[in-house]
C-alpha cells in the first residue's frame, strides 16, 4: 500500500527531484530567478505591453508546477482543454477562443510564422507532461508505470488508426485533412492510456472533477452571458455555445445524480446543487440536438446501472425529471394558460414569420435534409469499400451533391460520425473501435457493483455512462473529430483503469478484490 504524502501525493508520484526539501528549495529558487530574468527580457522585447509578459508568466507557472507535481500539470492541461475553445461560436468573439490553444502554431496570429508548425499548443503542452513523466520513470526508482486496463484493445485501436492514416495517404489522400480527421481519435486513446499514470489516488480523482466542475461551469456562464446580452432570447442565433459544451455539461448532471444517489463527496454535491440552474441554462442555450439525444439515452443507461437497493432513493430525483418531461410533451403545442412556461421557452426558438427572417424549425428541416444526403453518400462509399474503407485524408463519394458550406473539410467529414468512421475504416476498423469502447464500458460496469467507496462508485458509473453519451452524440454530430470532446471523454474512460488500480492497491475499497483481473504482462504495480 502506498504512503500518502499530501494532496493526492504518493511516494511514487512526487516531485521531479528527490524529496530533499533543502535541495528542492534551492533548485526552485534558481528556477524562479531565471524566470524573473527572462521576464525582464520579455518586457523589454514587448515594449511594456501586457499580453507577452502575461503569457510568459502563465507558461512559467505551468512548467514549474508540472515539474514539481506531474499530476497537477495534467490537471492544468484538462483545465485548459475545458476552458479554451476549438471553434468560435458563430456570431460571437470570445477571448477563450482567441487564445488559439487548439490551433496549429503556424496559424496563431501572435506567433512568428513557420511552415512546419503543424502541431498545436495542446499537443506541445501534453508532450511536455509526457516528457516529465518519462523523466520520472528514468530518474526515480520508486516511480513505475501503472497498469492500463484493456491495453490490448487499445493497442489494436492505435495500430488501426495509424494504418488507416497510411492507407489514405497511399490512395492519394491529403495530409492536412487526414491530420484533422485523426487527431481527436488519437487524443482519445493517448489520454485513456496516460490517465492511470497520473491519476493514482482518490484525491487525484476528486481534484480532476473539481477542475471539470470549474471549467465546464465557466463555459456555461459564457453562454448565459451571450443569452443575457441578446435580451434573454435565442432569436437570431441557432446556438450560443460550442457543439461540445452541452455534452460536457451533461456529464456534470450525471455526476450530481450519482453523488445524490450513492453519496460521496459532499463538497462537490453542494457545489453542483448551487450551480444546477446555471448549468441547466447553459445546456439550454447550447441548443444542440445531439446533446439532448445523448442525455436521454445516457439517462436510461444510468438507470440500468443503479443497484436495486439504491433505486428508491433514485426515484426521488428521477420522478421530478419525468414529470417535467411529461409536462413539456403534453403542452408543447398547447395555447392554454397552463402552457405559459412552454410557450415562453419556445419563443426563444421561433422567429416572427412577419419579419421575413428564417424560422429555426425550417433551418432544422434543411439541416436534417443535408444530413440525410450525407448519410446516403456515406452508405454508397461503404458499399464500394466495405472491408478496409477509404482511409483518412480521402474524400468520401458524393453521388448526391452536397450544397456548398463554409467548411473546408466538408468533403472529408460528415455529421454522422458513426457512419463516417465506418466509411473511413471499413468493417475492420469499425470493429476494432467498438471492441475497444465496449470492452472499456464492460470493464467499468463489472467494477461498479464491487466498489464499496460511494465516490468511486459514482465516478465509475459516470465513466461507463460516458461511453453511451459519446457514441450517441457522435451519431448526430461531429464529435469523434472534436478535440475537447475526445480529450475529456478519453480521460473519463481512463478513470476506470485508475479506479481498478486503486482497488488492487487497496482491497478494502472493493468487495471480491481478488476478482479484479491481474495486471497485464509488462506492468508492475508499485
Amino acid at each position: 500500500m502506498q504512503a500518502e504524502t499530501g494532496f493526492g501525493h504518493t511516494t511514487d508520484q512526487g516531485a521531479f527531484f528527490p524529496r530533499d526539501r533543502g535541495l528542492e528549495e534551492r533548485i526552485f529558487a534558481v528556477i524562479l530567478a531565471l524566470c524573473c530574468v527572462a521576464l525582464g527580457f520579455v518586457l523589454i522585447w514587448s515594449n511594456g505591453t501586457l499580453m507577452p509578459p502575461s503569457a510568459f508568466l502563465a507558461l512559467s507557472a505551468v512548467v514549474m508546477l508540472t515539474i514539481y507535481r506531474v499530476d497537477i500539470g495534467f490537471l492544468l492541461l484538462m483545465g485548459a482543454v475545458l476552458l479554451f475553445g476549438q471553434f468560435e461560436v458563430p456570431g460571437f468573439n470570445t477571448l477563450t477562443f482567441r487564445v488559439s490553444y487548439f490551433k496549429n502554431l503556424k496559424e496563431i496570429p501572435y506567433l512568428p510564422y513557420f511552415s512546419m508548425g503543424d502541431a498545436n499548443v495542446f499537443e506541445l503542452h501534453f508532450l511536455f507532461i509526457i516528457v516529465v513523466w518519462v523523466a520520472l520513470l528514468c530518474i526515480r526508482r520508486d516511480v513505475r508505470a501503472r497498469p492500463v486496463a484493456l491495453w490490448f484493445p487499445a493497442c489494436l485501436w492505435f495500430v488501426w488508426l495509424v494504418s488507416a492514416f497510411a492507407y489514405g495517404m497511399s490512395r492519394g489522400g491529403d495530409f492536412m485533412p487526414a491530420l484533422w480527421e485523426t487527431r481527436a481519435l488519437m487524443y482519445l486513446g493517448v489520454v485513456y492510456v496516460f490517465v492511470p499514470q497520473v491519476i493514482r489516488t482518490k484525491e487525484n480523482i476528486t481534484a480532476f472533477f473539481w477542475v471539470a466542475i470549474v471549467g465546464i461551469t465557466f463555459k456555461a456562464f459564457e453562454g448565459i452571458a451571450r443569452y443575457q446580452g441578446n435580451g434573454w432570447s435565442m432569436v437570431g442565433y441557432e446556438a450560443m455555445q460550442a457543439h461540445e459544451d452541452p455534452l460536457l455539461i451533461t456529464t456534470l448532471f450525471f455526476l450530481l445524480l450519482g453523488l445524490a444517489i450513492f453519496g460521496g463527496n459532499k463538497g462537490q454535491r453542494r457545489a453542483l446543487l448551487v450551480l444546477l440552474f446555471p448549468l441547466l441554462l447553459g445546456f439550454y442555450v447550447g441548443n444542440r440536438r445531439a446533446a439532448y439525444a445523448a442525455f436521454c439515452l445516457s439517462f436510461v443507461a444510468f438507470l440500468v446501472m443503479i443497484p436495486r437497493k439504491n433505486l428508491l432513493r433514485a426515484l426521488a430525483y428521477i420522478v421530478p425529471v419525468l414529470l417535467l418531461a411529461t409536462y413539456a410533451a403534453v403542452f408543447w403545442d398547447s395555447d392554454g394558460s397552463f402552457a405559459g412556461p412552454i410557450k415562453q421557452m419556445k419563443s426563444g426558438f421561433d422567429k416572427d414569420e412577419s419579419s421575413g427572417q428564417e424560422i429555426v424549425k425550417d433551418r432544422n428541416y434543411y439541416s436534417n435534409l443535408y444530413r440525410k444526403i450525407e448519410d446516403y453518400d456515406l452508405a454508397v462509399t461503404i458499399q464500394n469499400a466495405p472491408a478496409v474503407g477509404i482511409g483518412f485524408g480521402t474524400k468520401y463519394e458524393q453521388p448526391l451533391d452536397l450544397v456548398p458550406l463554409d467548411f473546408a473539410l466538408r468533403d472529408y467529414m460528415a455529421h454522422n460520425n458513426v457512419l463516417w468512421l465506418l466509411a473511413k475504416g471499413g468493417a475492420l476498423g469499425f470493429f476494432l473501435f467498438w471492441f475497444f469502447l465496449n470492452s472499456v464500458g464492460f470493464r467499468g460496469a463489472s467494477l461498479v457493483p464491487r466498489l464499496k467507496d460511494p465516490y468511486l462508485k459514482t465516478v465509475c458509473t459516470l465513466s461507463v455512462v460516458s461511453v453511451i453519451t459519446l457514441v450517441t452524440a457522435a451519431f448526430f454530430d461531429l464529435h469523434f473529430v472534436r478535440y475537447r470532446t475526445m480529450i475529456y471523454f478519453g480521460a473519463l474512460l481512463g478513470l476506470i483503469a485508475s479506479i481498478q488500480n486503486l482497488t488492487r492497491d487497496h482491497p478494502a475499497l472493493a468487495e471480491e478484490a481478488a476478482a479484479v483481473p491481474a495486471a497485464p504482462p509488462g506492468y508492475a504495480a508499485p
